[in-house]
């Protein structure tokens, strides 16, 4: 009997913590819109996104996330991290340069949509501002078709926790 009660307490607590974030609006829900991340997100799948990590620690390499567009404030995008802030980013060919060396990047990579595969922009960082790419770099609005390639961390909203297809 004890031991149930103790189960039953510790659901209740649980419970009420991730009522609580969701009320404050720490774990928000959203649906993707367009094919920018795709095969890894497709449209209209929902997620979770924490609103609450990225105040406890810096975003990192890879992570996929939920900014406000630097170009539309009124849109939120979801696009994955590829430059953090301080670094030089460049694709070259089918290829992701950090700092001028070769980073493996599991996506495919394009250029930029309106560019040849011989022009390779190098983007430079500021000491807040984080590259983004969408996985579908051949569809994708990101880092390399912003009037601003750096994305200011103030435009994060959050980190995607959950996926449901």
């Amino acid at each position: 009997m004890r031991a149930a009660v103790g189960v039953f307490i510790r659901v209740i607590i649980t419970a009420l913590i991730i009522h609580t974030w969701l009320v404050a609006g720490l774990i928000v829900p959203i649906r993707v819109a367009g094919d920018s991340m795709s095969p890894s997100l497709v449209p209209d799948q929902r997620m979770l996104v924490d609103r609450a990590t990225f105040s406890l620690r810096a975003p990192n390499r890879g992570e996929v996330i939920v900014l406000t567009s630097p170009d539309e404030p009124r849109l939120q995008c979801v696009k994955r991290i590829a430059g953090l802030p301080g670094e030089q980013v460049q694709i070259r060919g089918h290829e992701l340069l950090i700092d001028g060396l070769p980073h493996a990047w599991k996506y495919p990579l394009a250029a930029h949509p309106n560019a040849s595969e011989a022009v390779s922009r190098i983007y430079q960082l500021g000491r807040n501002e984080y590259f983004v790419l969408g996985d579908n770099t051949n569809v994708s609005e990101d880092s390399r078709t912003w009037s601003r390639a750096g994305v200011p961390f103030s435009a994060i909203v959050g980190k995607v926790m959950q996926v449901r297809k």
